[in-house]
C-alpha cells in the first residue's frame, strides 16, 4: 500500500455538501462483495470490485475529482503495477492511495506498513 501526494489542499466540507447520497448505496452492496472474495482468496475479483467501488463513489459528487486529480490518476494507471487506487478523504485531494501486488511503488509515492495490528511505519 503507497500513497501518493497530490499536492492538493481543498475543502471537504464544500465537497461533502455535493454529494449524491441515493448514488452511494451501491457501495454498501460492493461491501460484502469484496469481503467475500479476500476470504475466498479470489484477488482478480478482489481488485475489480475496488475498482467499481472508486469508478461508483467518483459519481456520488462532481467536486470529487478535477482535471488536475484526472490527470494524476490517469499517470498512476499507466503503470502496470498497480492493482488498485482512489483518492484519500472526503474529498480534500491530499493522496491517492495505490495499491500494487508485487510491493513496487508507484512514481513517488510513500510506502505504508500495514499488519493485524493497524499502521507499523511509515517510510518517508
Amino acid at each position: 500500500i503507497f500513497l501518493h501526494n497530490t499536492n492538493i489542499n481543498r475543502s471537504s466540507t464544500e465537497i461533502l455538501k455535493t454529494i449524491d447520497v441515493d448514488k452511494s448505496y451501491p457501495l454498501l452492496k460492493l461491501v460484502d462483495k469484496v469481503y467475500s472474495n479476500l476470504r475466498k482468496s479470489n484477488f482478480k475479483k478482489f481488485w475489480d470490485l475496488l475498482n467499481d467501488a472508486w469508478e461508483t463513489k467518483k459519481n456520488i459528487s462532481s467536486g470529487i475529482m478535477n482535471d488536475k486529480l484526472k490527470n494524476i490518476e490517469n499517470k498512476l494507471k499507466q503503470d502496470s503495477q498497480l492493482k488498485y487506487l482512489k483518492l484519500c478523504g472526503a474529498g480534500g485531494g491530499g493522496y491517492f492511495l495505490t495499491m500494487t501486488e508485487n510491493n513496487q511503488p508507484i512514481l513517488d509515492s510513500i510506502q505504508v506498513y500495514i499488519d493485524n495490528k493497524g499502521v507499523k511505519a511509515w517510510n518517508v
